[in-house]
């Protein structure tokens, strides 16, 4: 990517910076209008965020940047769950450049479902050729989920296999320069064996709960996929971001 890669430049964040290694003190996590915010001495201390895709249709950037939202993950494309193909995210590059403009935190995200390294490799390299090279402020993030309603090529992957793959993806991201994170439920996670993924952070979704039932180490919240957010017109994931150890 030469001189224009992010490994170029020192100051970019790398995926130690989205590594949790203890839990937040819940006491200081509450909910305010609908969205959860963590405080610390009274301060928020937490940032606000959104995933979305082309499920969300056209979005008003700015207005989202306008309703509280510091930080967004943008799904860059997916492979099919039966067939296995690799394509682009619809809306990948409009909203990329949308929520760049509107001076969002951005980062990435990609729908896995590699069987194995070789697959999740590629996987991270079609998500590097699409960012042509520029900067984000938040990780690219693994997503290997099984798909409901589909008999899916990579459900029955063992955990060794499964965590080959996550690590062959976050390692290909982490060495074109970008942080790299993995993404996952409780029934997703348990799929990794995690010790192996101890460089790479965790982003946990589990929704209709105040305080996550998962006290391990995870530095985004997903906490409900009914969200509402200015400037989109269909339910958005609601995420937290919360203060680095």
């Amino acid at each position: 990517m030469g001189s224009c890669s992010p490994a170029a430049h020192s100051d970019r964040p790398t995926s130690a910076d989205f590594v949790s290694h203890s839990a937040p003190n819940w006491e200081d996590l509450h909910e305010e209008d609908g969205r959860m915010v963590y405080t610390v001495d009274g301060h928020v201390a937490s940032q606000a965020g959104i995933d979305v895709s082309e499920h969300q249709g056209e979005i008003d950037w700015q207005a989202v940047a306008g309703d509280g939202i510091d930080f967004a993950i943008i799904r860059v494309g997916w492979r099919g769950a039966a067939e296995g193909e690799v394509r682009e995210d619809e809306f990948f590059a409009q909203n990329m450049a949308g929520a760049r403009e509107a001076g969002l935190d951005v980062g990435a995200y990609f729908f896995s479902q590699a069987v194995n390294e070789q697959e999740a490799i590629e996987e991270a390299d079609f998500v590097i050729a699409r960012l042509k090279g520029r900067e984000l402020a938040y990780p690219i993030v693994y997503d290997h989920e099984p798909v409901e309603g589909v008999e899916g090529r990579a459900d029955d992957l063992s955990v060794e296999q499964m965590t080959a793959n996550a690590k062959a993806f976050c390692d290909r991201i982490a060495a074109a320069g970008y942080p790299a994170m993995v993404y996952g439920n409780a029934a997703d996670l348990a799929r990794y064996s995690l010790k192996e993924l101890s460089d790479y952070g965790i982003w946990f979704a589990e929704y209709g709960s105040t305080i996550p039932s998962r006290l391990g180490r995870f530095s985004i919240w997903q906490y409900t996929n009914e969200g509402e957010v200015a400037g989109i017109g269909r339910t958005v994931d609601l995420n937290i971001r919360f203060p680095k150890d």
